[in-house]
């Protein structure tokens, strides 16, 4: 009849809610722009990225909410597969991947890790040192990837929030590392729920990072066929 990690519970929600009212706001984008011979070639990519972080989240709230096993598997889970998917937009952007065979056969071996993960972790051994570890080296290429971004995409105003994600992401780590009991506010604030905090900034920015690139990208292209078409009407 209670929740049992009231703070942990209160930020997934927060989260959730985040992607899901900047997933309606690219949505508008996307219909915004859809009279345009040709969308931003990673748009739709970009737009789904936002559903397996709010589905993560939703997971994250009931398990703090009310700990089932149910809860747990999705709750530990459905952040790989979204940070996979996350990591994979990133790399079609940086490289310019258009070509669905092509994504594909990148995709690949991400599908393949995540049904390994998971196959590990629930029919194996549940193995929360092992998990921590995988989620390092998950961190680890996220951070290269969105480093090599951040330096392709350097004179766009907008990589501030990349950057940002990064710092605070680093900030946040040794909350979750060396996890504390709560010494105030009404014992409820321990280092994990202070880590689950620091996931509402990180949040936002991941969120206006979104955004701000569908638009500038958006906009670049509608320029791009008013240009053209001046040209061909010439």
């Amino acid at each position: 009849g209670y929740i049992e990690e009231p703070a942990s519970a209160f930020f997934s929600l927060v989260m959730a809610a985040q992607f899901f009212y900047f997933w309606r706001r690219v949505l508008r984008q996307q219909r915004r722009y859809a009279a345009a011979r040709e969308q931003y070639a990673h748009q739709s990519l970009y737009v789904a990225s936002f559903v397996p972080w709010l589905l993560a989240y939703v997971a994250s709230t009931l398990f703090h909410v009310h700990e089932t096993v149910l809860w747990e598997r999705l709750d530990y889970f459905s952040p790989v597969i979204a940070t996979s998917f996350t990591n994979l937009v990133v790399l079609y952007t940086l490289f310019d991947v258009r070509a669905w065979s092509l994504r594909a056969l990148i995709a690949s071996p991400f599908v393949a890790f995540d049904c390994y993960f998971m196959y590990q972790m629930h029919f194996v051994k549940f193995d929360y040192g092992w998990q921590n570890k995988v989620v390092i080296y998950i961190a680890l290429f996220s951070f290269a990837v969105m480093g090599a971004l951040i330096a392709k995409f350097r004179t766009r105003t907008y990589m501030r929030y990349a950057i940002g994600i990064m710092v605070v992401s680093v900030c946040a780590v040794p909350l979750e590392l060396y996890d504390f009991e709560p010494p105030l506010f009404f014992r409820t604030f321990d280092g994990h729920s202070l880590w689950h905090g620091s996931g509402v900034l990180i949040t936002y920015l991941t969120c206006k990072f979104t955004e701000e690139h569908l638009k500038y990208e958006n906009r670049s292209k509608a320029r791009y066929d008013v240009s053209n078409s001046g040209l061909l009407t010439e």
